[in-house]
């Protein structure tokens, strides 16, 4: 399994997924989008711990860019994961909020 080396930035990390998604889908080994978010959120560090799972959670995070997306805002320009909170919204959907 594929994990964010420390040298990389988040942005860059992105970057590589992103290739490799697309060398998948040329050799015609297409990743599906389901996967595309699981194999993201698994490659993020042990320290994001918190992010990893309410990415996990979040029932509106339905492909890549929608993770790489949530990724990139929780990185906040690459200092690391910052905290954040969420709240339901309905019975069993969760939203993420930055404070």
């Amino acid at each position: 399994m594929y994990k964010k080396e420390s040298k990389n930035s988040i942005t860059g990390h992105l970057r590589i997924m992103s290739a490799m998604i697309r060398d998948l889908k040329n050799a015609e080994n297409v990743l599906y989008y389901e996967k595309q978010v699981q194999t993201v959120i698994r490659s993020l560090p042990y320290s994001w711990i918190s992010t990893r799972q309410i990415l996990t959670h979040n029932e509106n995070i339905k492909n890549f860019d929608n993770v790489s997306r949530h990724v990139e805002l929780e990185a906040g320009g690459g200092s690391g994961p910052h905290y954040c909170s969420f709240y339901p919204w309905g019975k069993t959907s969760w939203t993420l909020v930055q404070e």
